[in-house]
């Protein structure tokens, strides 16, 4: 059985199915790449709404004379000129939460695509590559195409030969059943 698994070896065209396996994985890393590009623009945007939010925290623990305690949302002094800040807040707020959303969707779908097309790709490279280093040492190792077609002729004849054989053994059985069922009548009779 390992002459016929070897032999496939020299039909294969190595160099296509790597091909096809490259072309898989580069389509893959094209498609990615403009979402890691987003990725990093929110990641960016997310940096900027956090120092915002830490700069209007500074800045309202100060307000008022407020001897730097932090204003609470509904005290008085919101009332009296933090609505506009804290309105800021709000949507700094906002934005970091639409920003996280928007982060984790495009985990999700870089994810997608890494573990349904990329990482395929990579191990259908990694086999190829085994199988083409397993070809080289058959080749390093004397085996060549000659020899694999005389193998499997070789045991394409004993396969006709077994089956040769088979059926001779099946009419020997038919033969000796009809003469025994001929020999059980005649007793009989």
């Amino acid at each position: 059985m390992q002459a016929f698994d070897n032999a496939e070896l020299f039909s294969r065209d190595f160099q296509a199915e790597v091909r096809k396996h490259q072309r898989v994985k580069s389509e893959a890393y094209d498609e990615l790449n403009p979402l890691r590009d987003r990725k990093s623009e929110l990641h960016n945007e997310m940096d900027d709404v956090r120092s915002n939010l830490d700069s209007w925290h500074r800045r309202s623990k100060s307000f008022f004379g407020n001897k730097r305690r932090k204003i609470k949302d509904d005290s008085i002094l919101g009332w009296f000129g933090l609505e506009q800040t804290i309105a800021q807040k709000e949507q700094f707020e906002n934005r970091r939460e639409a920003i996280s959303s928007e982060i984790r969707n495009l985990k999700d779908e870089m994810s997608d695509i890494y573990e349904s097309r990329i990482k395929p790709a990579k191990e259908g490279l990694k086999a190829v590559f085994d199988d083409q280093e397993h070809f080289r040492r058959l080749r390093q190792d004397g085996l060549n195409e000659r020899y694999f077609r005389t193998e499997v002729k070789k045991l394409d004849s004993e396969i006709t030969q077994i089956g040769i054989e088979v059926e001779s053994l099946k009419a020997a059985i038919r033969n000796v059943t009809e003469a025994y069922k001929d020999q059980q009548k005649s007793r009989r009779s």
